[in-house]
């Protein structure tokens, strides 16, 4: 991740939230990172699912 321009992560959505794989991606990834390491790197995060309804699109911003 430190040598990345982009982090992208990617979740199917089930039942209005993340895959499980996903969230204990995201949990358990821990530890020590010196401040500002990651600073630069642009974040995004892509979800995938069916008819989405406009407060879904909000909390996605």
């Amino acid at each position: 991740m430190k040598a990345a321009d982009t982090v992208a992560i990617g979740s199917p959505v089930y039942w209005h939230n993340m895959s499980g794989a996903v969230r204990n991606l995201i949990d358990r990834f821990y530890g020590p990172v010196q401040a500002g390491a990651l600073k630069g790197k642009k974040f995004v995060f892509l979800f995938q699912s069916a008819a989405p309804e406009a407060w879904m699109m909000e909390k996605a911003e």
